[in-house]
């Protein structure tokens, strides 16, 4: 009796002990499942937490990118005006170098204009012969061009008392061949009458050379006259000295191309 007595207390302590350990064991569990559910909770908090700091980033990035955004545009604009002023300033400034080099034009026109009504310009004259009388004829100067000329001196050589003088030239036998005027300025298209030239004219020809000096150069004419049926014909033409342009040129109708016509 005695031993099933002790057998039965080891029973119940066995039995109590057992349940000791489950209950410490149901503790344990609950805890370590409080444990874990804190460390969830507290890492879902702290996940919470970076995406609230995110997302608040991501708004902090959102709205500097909108600023930016913003600049870029305000850029832009800018840029734009920037270009509209530089094209209107670069319109304007072809406009004042075409105005510059308009200017110029008219100036250096101008400068040359002056020049030539100081010196003469492109102008000429040449002597015409009429009135034909057997030892004399009239002297008209004709001035030809747009501008004044001035300081005009005039030499006629008789070419038929030229040619006399051949083996025997010098000084006073071509003062004899010769006559030298001085004609002073003559305004521009006009005509003038100078006196008389003392000359042979009792032949059927006559040919003289004609030296023009002025302020803006040197002319040279040759006059060839030649009678036809009683009546003096007249070619003659002007040319500039050095160059030899011709500046103007005359054929009276009926001049005679050959002895023939004559």
């Amino acid at each position: 009796m005695l031993i099933f007595s002790i057998s039965m207390m080891k029973s119940t302590q066995i039995v109590v002990v057992g349940g000791v350990i489950t209950i410490i064991g149901a503790i344990c569990t609950l805890y370590g499942q409080y444990l874990v559910r804190k460390d969830k909770k507290e890492l879902l908090t702290k996940i919470d937490l970076k995406n609230d700091k995110i997302k608040s980033l991501n708004e902090e990035q959102l709205l500097e990118l909108d600023s930016l955004r913003r600049e870029n545009i305000d850029l832009k604009i800018n840029i734009d005006s920037l270009k509209d002023d530089n094209s209107h300033q670069t319109k304007e400034l072809g406009q004042l170098r075409n105005e510059n080099y308009q200017l110029s034009k008219d100036l250096a026109k101008a400068s040359i204009e002056l020049t030539n009504n100081i010196i003469g310009g492109d102008s000429y004259c040449y002597l015409a012969i009429g009135y034909i009388r057997q030892n004399s004829a009239s002297m008209t100067i004709v001035s030809q061009g747009k501008y004044p000329i001035y300081e005009v001196q005039m030499r006629i050589v008789d070419l038929e008392l030229f040619n006399q003088t051949k083996g025997n030239f010098n000084l006073e036998t071509m003062d004899k061949t010769q006559i030298i005027m001085d004609l002073g300025n003559l305004p521009s298209k006009s005509a003038k009458s100078i006196g008389n030239l003392s000359s042979d004219f009792s032949k059927n020809e006559k040919e003289f050379n004609v030296f023009f000096s002025a302020r803006n150069g040197f002319f040279t004419q040759t006059i060839r006259m030649k009678k036809v049926k009683g009546v003096w014909k007249t070619k003659t033409q002007v040319t500039k000295q050095f160059s030899n342009e011709i500046l103007f040129q005359r054929t009276d109708d009926g001049f005679p191309r050959n002895e023939e016509e004559e």
